[in-house]
């Protein structure tokens, strides 16, 4: 074969290799595409801890194994952007991340076969559970979150969370069921980030920036 040939089918298999992963990514019950356009291009804090540290992740990738994150802080402070924007950056390197809210994979588990859901959530490179904390305190909704959380720590695969809860109500919850999944959580997520500030001001005015300039043409 001579030398342009070669490059041709390295180039068909390297499209195919990227329609199938965009394809595991697409089809997953895990999926969820509000999470999709986080980047971190857009980050407006690129010199903050929590931006620092996740890009380091995405960079050390390969020596992760089961190393998780946990981004706690107030509602707004960029948790859920940050987490996602992880989601995002592996994926562009061919590794079909998962990114998920807890109420949405709780729901899933009520109305979809469960078989599937769960197999995703142990065999997914890496799984994000959002907004920890959110779920309805009932002693059904937190057996599910127990299952979930176990079997992603069993498969000895990386999990990050996010959650408003501080750490104070994470290592001293207020119930038996909530300390159960709790601690897992605290050993599975050794390193955790406090993202500070509220950011969706800023978010609201970009966004209102962009309608004014697809609606009016307008900058600004």
């Amino acid at each position: 074969m001579c030398k342009c040939d070669t490059e041709q089918l390295e180039r068909e298999k390297q499209r195919r290799e990227a329609q199938r992963v965009r394809d595991a990514i697409k089809h997953s019950p895990l999926y969820d595409n509000v999470f999709d356009r986080a980047c971190f291009d857009r980050d407006s804090f690129p010199d903050s801890a929590p931006s620092k540290i996740c890009r380091e992740y995405v960079a050390k990738w390969g020596q992760m194994e089961n190393q998780g994150l946990m981004l706690y802080g107030e509602p707004g402070s960029g948790k859920s952007f940050y987490a996602a924007c992880v989601v995002n950056a592996l994926r562009r390197q061919g590794i079909p991340a998962q990114m998920c809210s807890v109420t949405r994979l709780l729901m899933s588990l009520d109305a979809w076969e469960r078989e599937p859901i769960m197999s995703a959530i142990k065999n997914v490179p890496l799984l994000v559970v959002d907004d920890i904390g959110a779920e309805r305190s009932t002693d059904f909704q937190l057996e599910k979150l127990f299952s979930v959380v176990d079997a992603r720590i069993q498969s000895g695969r990386p999990l990050i969370v996010t959650t408003n809860l501080t750490p104070t109500q994470l290592q001293e919850p207020d119930t038996l069921q909530k300390r159960r999944i709790y601690s897992r959580l605290w050993e599975a997520c050794a390193v955790r980030l406090h993202v500070e500030g509220d950011k969706r001001p800023g978010i609201a005015q970009d966004k209102a920036a962009e309608a004014r300039r697809v609606l009016l043409g307008k900058e600004g």
